[in-house]
């Protein structure tokens, strides 16, 4: 089940570095006096780039749930079903792999690269939006 819906623990693991991230910024970069140096560059930086993660995460496991619950052909195609019955019990049909199987080598780098570059522009997006 972990490995199906990832955000069980990785959600809680991106609270954990935004929050920790901000508590370790402010001890190790603060100022006693209240001022930063001349030419200081301020680390915070960092959690915006650990909370984009986590709406990344969230986001996407918000699809998930409404590819689930509205759309269960569509999921189960995706994921697959499990055999219940005879000899294969237990073996997991997934037709998607299959047809993703029978794709020629090019087509299968297109799709790898396509969704590398949307996550990507994903992140990117969110980033932007939050500084």
């Amino acid at each position: 089940m972990l490995q199906l819906w990832d955000a069980f623990w990785s959600i809680p693991v991106a609270i954990f570095l935004f929050l920790g991230s901000g508590y370790l910024i402010q001890w190790f970069f603060a100022d006693p006096t209240g001022q930063n140096a001349p030419g200081f560059y301020d680390p915070s930086f960092i959690q915006a780039a650990f909370y984009t993660s986590f709406l990344m995460v969230f986001i996407n496991t918000t699809v998930w749930f409404g590819l689930y619950f509205n759309f269960r052909a569509v999921w189960r195609y995706y994921v697959g079903r499990r055999m219940k019955e005879g000899e294969s019990k237990g073996k997991v049909l997934n037709p998607s792999k299959d047809d993703f199987l029978l794709l020629k080598g090019w087509q299968k780098i297109a799709i790898l690269v396509g969704l590398y570059f949307l996550f990507s522009a994903e992140w990117l997006f969110l980033f932007d939006r939050l500084r």
